[in-house]
Order: C-alpha cells, then sequence, then structure tokens
C-alpha cells in the first residue's frame, strides 16, 4: 500500500514552522505514526504546541511493543528502510534556486521483505515546470535514500533536510522511473469552477490549481488517469493538478440530475411562434436532438484552439422567456443592418391578413414541412394551435453566403445541433437579473409605453427560475454570459462584444479546426 502525502518545499525554514503553517499536507494515513503526522497539521496556533507533542508521544508509546518498529532519524518510530546493495543506488547532486519549490510530492510505500515490514519515501509525482521536472534528475516512482549523507526513513527527514541544506542538493535514490516525454501538450476550456482546497479526492491540496468557469488552461502531462498536469494560459507557473476529465465527469455524473425533458422546450418554441396567446404546444425530438441533450451534464473540459479574429457564420442568443433576448435581437440588427441577418421561420399555418412570404414566415404546407424535419432539414421544429413551426438550416447558409452574420434567438438544443465547423456559432447567454431588476425594468417599458403586456410578481420569479437552470444546465455551450439588468447597457456591452470578435483573436473548439 501507499499514500500520497506531502508537497515537499525549497524554501521552507523548518519543519515545525510547515507543520503550523499547513505546507505539509496530510492525507489517508496508514499507520499510528502518519496518524500523527496528521494530527499535528491540525494544530495552527502556537498555544496549542504542548497539545500536539502529547499526542505525538502517546502515538510513540503506543509503538514501543510493536514488532519490526525502529527509531527514525527525525524523531518517534516506524518500520525500518528496505535494505539495498550499493550498486542500486545512484548520487545525483544540483543546485537549489532560493525561493522555489522543488515541485514534487512524496508518498509513503510499505512492502513485505525478509525481517518483515519495511517502507520507502518515493517521489510520488513530479510537476511539470518544476525545478526537479528541468533537471531531470528525479522521475516519479525514484525512491530517495540519502539527502546530505543523512538516511531518509520519513517525511519530516526528508523536509527537514531540504530546510537545512546549503545550495547544493546530494542525494541518493533508487531510481526506478523511465524516461518519458510530456504525452500531450494542449489547451482546454473549463466548464466548471474547481477550487483544489474543497476537493476532499485531490491528493495534496497545495498541489491543486484553482480556476473558473471559461478560464484557459495548458495542460501539460496526462499521464494520470486521474489527476492532470496544467497551469493558466500565459502563466510562467509550474504546473498544478486539476481532476482529469474522467474523473470530473463521473463525479458530475453522480451529483446531478436530468431535468424532465418537457420542462424548458415550451418556452423556446413559444419565442420561436411569436405569438401572445398559445393554446397548445407540441414540440417534436429527433434522436440526435435528444442525445445532445442529455449529454450535456458530463461536459467538464472543451479542446480549444486560438485563432485571429473573423466574422461568426451564427450569432445565437439564449436567454429565459422574457428576459430581453428578441429585444436585443432587434436592437443589433436596426444598430447594423448590414451585418445582421434575421432567421425567418417556417410555418404551416395559414397566412394573415398583411403578413409577406419571407419577411413574416416562409410558409409551406403541413406535409412538405412534416418531410422536412424528417430529413433532417430543421434545427427547431414544433407544433403550435395545429401548425408546424420551425428554422432550416438552409436560411442559415443563404444569410452566411450572403456575407452577413444570422442572429438566431434558440433554444439549446438548436445551439448543440449547429455547434459545427459549418456554422461556428458564437452563444451569448442573456441572463436574468434579480425580480425587483426585472420588475424596475418592466414598469419603466410600460411607462414609457414600449410594452403593453400585464406581468405579475410569479412571472418575474418563473424567468428567474427558467433562467437558472439554462444556465445550470447549458453553461457548457455559451462563450458569454451578460446579465440584461438594463436594457440599454446591456446593448452596448453585447454590441462591443460581437465588435470585438471582427479583431480579437478568439478560442474556438479545436474539433472546427480538424
Amino acid at each position: 500500500p501507499s499514500t500520497e502525502i506531502y508537497v515537499i518545499e525549497g524554501n521552507a525554514n523548518s519543519l515545525p514552522q510547515s507543520i503550523y503553517n499547513d505546507s505539509l499536507c496530510g492525507v489517508y494515513s496508514l499507520n499510528r505514526t502518519e496518524l500523527s503526522v496528521n494530527g499535528l497539521v491540525k494544530y495552527k496556533s502556537a498555544s496549542m504546541v504542548n497539545d500536539a507533542k502529547e499526542e505525538v508521544a502517546k502515538s510513540s508509546n503506543s509503538l514501543n511493543s510493536a514488532p519490526g518498529r525502529v527509531k527514525l532519524t527525525g524523531g518517534g518510530e516506524g518500520l525500518p528502510m528496505k535494505p539495498v546493495d550499493d550498486d542500486e543506488l545512484m548520487l545525483i547532486s544540483f543546485r537549489r534556486s532560493i525561493g522555489e519549490d522543488l515541485g514534487i510530492t512524496i508518498g509513503i510505500q510499505e512492502k513485505s521483505v525478509t525481517q518483515g515490514y519495511a517502507r520507502d519515501i518515493y517521489v510520488k509525482r513530479v510537476m511539470v515546470g518544476s525545478q526537479v521536472e528541468r533537471l531531470g534528475l528525479l522521475g516519479e516512482g525514484d525512491i530517495i535514500r540519502e539527502v546530505n549523507g543523512i538516511p531518509i526513513d520519513s517525511p519530516e527527514t526528508l523536509q527537514e533536510q531540504m530546510a537545512k541544506s546549503p545550495d547544493t542538493v546530494t542525494m541518493k535514490i533508487i531510481p526506478v522511473h523511465k524516461d518519458s516525454k510530456i504525452k500531450s501538450q494542449l489547451y482546454v476550456r473549463a466548464l466548471f469552477t474547481y477550487e483544489p482546497e474543497k476537493d476532499k479526492l485531490l491528493p495534496c491540496k497545495e498541489a491543486g490549481l484553482r480556476f473558473q468557469c471559461y478560464d484557459i488552461l495548458q495542460v501539460l502531462n496526462q499521464s494520470d488517469p486521474n489527476w492532470w498536469q496544467a497551469r493558466h494560459y500565459e502563466s510562467n507557473d509550474h504546473a498544478a493538478l486539476i481532476p482529469s476529465d474522467n474523473l470530473q465527469e463521473r463525479r458530475k455524473a453522480l451529483i446531478q440530475s436530468v431535468p424532465e425533458a418537457n420542462s424548458f422546450n415550451y418556452r423556446f418554441f413559444k419565442g420561436l411562434v411569436n405569438t401572445q396567446k398559445t393554446k397548445k404546444t407540441k414540440v417534436i425530438f429527433s434522436a440526435k436532438d435528444f442525445e445532445a441533450y442529455t449529454s450535456k451534464n458530463v461536459c467538464v473540459y472543451e479542446e480549444v484552439a486560438l485563432i485571429s479574429g473573423f466574422q461568426r457564420p451564427v450569432i445565437c442568443l439564449l436567454g429565459a422567456s422574457g428576459v430581453g433576448r428578441q429585444t436585443l435581437r432587434d436592437m443589433l440588427i436596426e444598430d447594423n443592418p448590414d451585418r445582421y441577418d434575421l432567421a425567418i421561420p417556417y410555418t404551416s399555418r395559414e397566412r394573415l391578413p398583411g403578413e409577406e412570404d419571407g419577411v413574416d414566415f416562409f410558409f409551406e404546407n403541413a406535409k412538405k414541412m412534416r418531410n422536412g424535419y424528417q430529413r433532417n432539414h430543421f434545427i427547431e421544429f414544433g407544433e403550435a394551435d395545429g401548425a408546424y413551426y420551425g428554422t432550416k438550416l438552409k436560411t442559415l447558409r443563404r444569410i452566411a453566403a450572403s456575407g452577413k452574420t444570422c442572429l438566431l434567438d434558440c433554444s439549446p438544443p438548436a445551439v448543440a445541433r449547429i455547434r459545427t465547423a459549418e456554422f461556428m456559432p458564437y452563444v451569448v447567454f442573456i441572463a436574468a437579473p434579480s425580480t425587483n431588476c426585472m420588475k424596475a425594468m418592466y414598469e419603466y417599458g410600460r411607462s414609457m409605453g414600449f410594452t403593453e403586456a400585464w406581468k405579475r410578481d410569479e412571472d418575474f420569479r418563473r424567468t428567474l427560475e427558467q433562467s437558472q437552470d439554462i444556465e445550470r444546465n447549458y453553461r457548457h455551450l455559451f462563450d458569454k454570459i451578460v446579465i440584461c439588468d438594463n436594457i440599454e447597457v446591456t446593448f452596448a456591452r453585447l454590441k462591443e462584444i460581437l465588435d470585438d470578435l471582427l479583431e480579437k483573436p478568439q478560442w474556438v473548439p479545436a474539433k472546427w479546426l480538424y
């Protein structure tokens, strides 16, 4: 058995100081000696030192009668080091950079030997970009036997000797690792926020990398199936640990549940129909849409690549019903009609007086629309009041071919369908503000004659709940989140974001470029 328990720092002043500052990181312990070290880690106040010493003494006394125990170099008792021949040892020497951590984590491995049990202090992990990794003298699995002539039989001894070491450090090790190159270097967009100090599975909290959702990370090593080594984009720091996609997806799948399919379709389709009163709505799904919906909950990282600014063929505005995305869409088109165009939907209902084909809707008979749906011609398709409504892929292609950008306010499943190299959509989520803010915006709009709709407090609460539900379940589709707490300010912010797409470099899914 083995356990990873310490981050070894090259700039520590002393072992006791490291213990009381929590720079030693104890985790799952294998014996009483390690338990006593874990106990010390909990004591952060100098006034509690005596209690800590008493705990160590109690643990040491309980070991006196244990067979196979010896006095450790750093104090206390424990299993002896495994005997080895001199020809197994290798001498390494390097100059230590003052103020820089070595960048390794240490494990204790107990092994069965002829005399009973013995233990080794070994290198559990080497952080990419650290001093040790750059020198290439130590590797994962190497057993550390001596530092500057002092036998290393406990992590405490190793930490103490590194603190006392002069500029040059000499080690005797048993090399067991094989030279290996970093398996891959890639950039990913994080789709969740990670706080290593709260991760109970992380072997050592100090080795973890904190990041926010949508941060760009450079992954430097993926050799461990559970913990990758990464750093922030354009950071010069050495690598730190993040959960691998496999570990985080399994963890996320255990704590999240998929909402009922009917819980979101009506409100999105209602915007497509563009009517105030809808008696009955039926939304039809394809297997492809349903697969995209049900798989959304386990996406944690997305591989990305940085490219020059360009005009996106499609801009998607997502948001809850009543949050203002249609108003923002119309404001964008009015502000720059040469750049933006609207995806006009298709319908099978009868044309009303004053409506023009190709302006208000594209009018088709029900049979033709049904056949189009079965052939996957639509990105969204549904039925309301006995008529079909939908948006066709060819509408997006026609707008892109004209040199304009299609503005699309649609549902998340529709975004998942067109999130391809052909359409390269930029997705902006229009998030709802607080209910009080929405109510103030609504009352101002009524006073100015912008709307005649009547809304209650229940409508504002429903909008906020829908907005939170969309963000929770579909945030992996978003490129940007904008809170609509003032329509003019939000429009200015949205316009700035979309203008930057033309000039500034952009991170896009790497699969679009392959």
